[in-house]
């Protein structure tokens, strides 16, 4: 990591920890690479509270930065546009830096659009040229983690750990890796002393956390960290909705109504109010049929299960097909369309939920939804 990206790593970490002092010296610091460094800084920060719209607008007034400033700049562009869903573009913005970082980047952009080989192919080239390459050997142990190799993967994050203690991300993936095991009390050991250190703290981690609370069936620990995120952060669409599928494992529907009271006006508000009415045992499809202008898998996902309980299958499959095409690994996506499936290949809808039913990986609640499927076909 350049130590650009380092000081700009300080001043999201210190943002999250809600420093003002410490920010205020991190961002005068980042004056010596240049007059508009600070809007890089920005502009990190931007995209760990999911606002990628944000992001671009900061770096789109950047004018001033040093060479070095000026490669991060366009990493982070190209983060936010991924972010966003315009990968070409993305891919675009990267297309005229060189070097062993702009191809990592663009691996990684490769790598969100599915397009593992070519991602692959590119950090060989780095590796080859430079086998130290930090993001390059972190991208490495990314993709063995996207395959399930854990075996693979974990002597490589322990590495990266070593070599740069305070970059989160080895850490994030080192508790995926306990995920993947089917061992979320040690992943929970692990972040939990993450967010003890104020060097490493960050939203991301802590949904991490969460992600393995509502894993191992620990609900009562979630409200500390959810609500430790949603004060710190200023959250966007996606974010908001990952943090109320996340209360309802609590549940709580008036935490989901706080949060959707922050997009008053916007097409997720509609979905947010939905997950409430979920939470409260009131008529959820009406709900889910009323959410218009958001394109996201949760949003077919939920109208798919609700049409199955009504016994509507045949209403039902345009609505797992969609949920599929947006995230086909998606435990609740698979989960549905094993739902599903038991009208019209009920070996292997069965097989597929027993599977579910007992997976370590998965949340609790999504484990007993499975088990709920299997009990109703008895």
């Amino acid at each position: 990591m350049s130590s650009f990206s380092d000081a700009v790593a300080r001043v999201r970490i210190a943002t999250w920890a809600e420093d003002p002092e410490t920010v205020a010296g991190l961002r005068e610091a980042l004056l010596s690479w240049g007059p508009d460094a600070g809007l890089v800084a920005d502009a990190a920060v931007s995209l760990d509270q999911d606002n990628p719209a944000d992001a671009l607008t900061a770096l789109n007034a950047v004018a001033l930065l040093q060479p070095e400033a000026r490669s991060v700049s366009s990493r982070l562009r190209a983060d936010a546009l991924t972010q966003m869903g315009r990968n070409d573009e993305a891919l675009a913005v990267l297309a005229p830096l060189s070097g062993p970082d702009a191809d990592t980047a663009q691996a990684r952009v490769l790598f969100r659009m599915r397009r593992p080989d070519e991602a692959t192919a590119l950090l060989q080239k780095v590796l080859q040229a430079d086998p130290t390459h930090w993001e390059a050997r972190l991208g490495q142990a990314v993709l063995a983690l996207s395959k399930g190799d854990v075996a693979a993967a974990l002597p490589l994050l322990d590495a990266l750990r070593f070599d740069n203690p305070l970059d989160p991300r080895p850490y994030r993936s080192i508790a995926k890796a306990f995920l993947l095991m089917g061992q979320a009390e040690r992943g929970i050991a692990h972040l939990e002393d993450l967010l003890n250190n104020p060097l490493l703290a960050s939203p991301a981690i802590a949904m991490d956390l969460a992600e393995l609370y509502a894993v191992a069936d620990r609900a009562q620990s979630l409200p500390v960290v959810l609500e430790a995120v949603t004060r710190a952060a200023r959250v966007g669409p996606s974010h908001a909705i990952e943090l109320a599928r996340l209360w309802q494992e609590v549940p709580s529907s008036g935490a989901i109504r706080h949060i959707a009271g922050s997009f008053a006006g916007q097409a997720v508000h509609a979905l947010l109010i939905a997950l409430a009415i979920e939470v409260e045992g009131g008529d959820a499809l009406a709900a889910f049929e009323h959410v218009t202008g958001v394109d996201h898998w949760l949003v077919h996902e939920r109208l798919a299960a609700h049409l199955l309980a009504a016994g509507r299958h045949e209403d039902a499959l345009p609505h797992v097909l969609a949920a599929q095409e947006r995230a086909p690994r998606t435990a609740a996506v698979r989960i549905t369309a094993a739902a599903a499936e038991l009208y019209t290949n009920p070996e292997a809808g069965w097989k597929a939920l027993e599977t579910a039913a007992s997976h370590p990986s998965l949340r609790a609640s999504e484990r007993r939804r499975a088990q709920q499927a299997l009990t109703a076909q008895t």
